[in-house]
């Protein structure tokens, strides 16, 4: 903001600078009416003509006239400077305020997709905090049922065994080599083996 406004300081100085090169305003005399009067009274004293008293009035209207014209036209300058900066700031202030409506606009999608992001995140930890808890039921279930498959075959090896045990000693019944004795003692074995 500061150096806008020294922007616009050093900008009026140069404007007004170069007005006074294209109008320059002499100061070296001062006039004055009491100056004007003492002339006048020091001529009418010598008793100069009337045509000197006349020139002198005409000479002092004619700078004046001259000084008016010269600061009118200065003034009109400025006038059309000023009127050339003021539209040039108030359409500087039109695109700054169509820039803010712009950025607030954009703000406001960006507020808007950030919110649903969040939503989208918090419904994804919620799925993957789900997901994992069923994993880890799954590994569990999976852990679970390994061992009693590892049970179940320890168990069915033993009674398979039992099982080729006492259908060779059922074979040697038949063929009249082994007795109802074994085979119970034996049948007893396999199902404590089975429990």
């Amino acid at each position: 903001m500061r150096f806008a406004l020294f922007c616009i300081a050093l900008l009026a100085t140069a404007n007004c600078m170069t007005l006074m090169e294209k109008y320059p305003v002499n100061f070296s005399q001062k006039r004055s009416v009491l100056n004007l009067m003492v002339q006048i009274e020091a001529h009418i004293k010598s008793g100069g003509p009337m045509n000197a008293i006349t020139d002198i009035l005409a000479e002092f209207k004619t700078e004046i006239e001259n000084e008016q014209n010269a600061a009118n036209e200065l003034a009109a300058e400025n006038a059309e400077s000023c009127a050339e900066e003021l539209t040039f700031r108030e359409n500087a202030i039109k695109e700054a305020e169509g820039a803010v409506k712009e950025a607030t606009t954009t703000l406001d999608g960006c507020t808007t997709q950030l919110a649903r992001a969040e939503q989208d995140l918090k419904a994804a930890d919620n799925q993957l905090a789900a997901s994992r808890q069923q994993l880890g039921q799954l590994e569990r279930k999976r852990i679970e049922e390994s061992a009693l498959y590892q049970t179940d075959i320890i168990a069915f090896k033993a009674l398979h065994n039992g099982i080729g045990e006492a259908l060779t000693m059922i074979d040697q019944m038949a063929a009249g080599q082994g007795s109802f004795v074994q085979v119970s003692k034996h049948i007893n074995k396999v199902v404590l083996m089975a429990a």
